[in-house]
């Protein structure tokens, strides 16, 4: 299930995000919850 998926950066985002529909998923590592997958 990774085929479509982009690693977008904050040079891309404003440009992807524009192009339709658009489900982000938001990750860090330092996220105590992001690191609980």
């Amino acid at each position: 299930m990774t085929a479509g998926l982009k690693e977008l950066t904050e040079a891309t985002f404003d440009a992807e995000i524009g192009q339709g529909i658009t489900l982000v998923d938001f990750w860090a590592p330092w996220c105590g919850p992001c690191l609980m997958r």
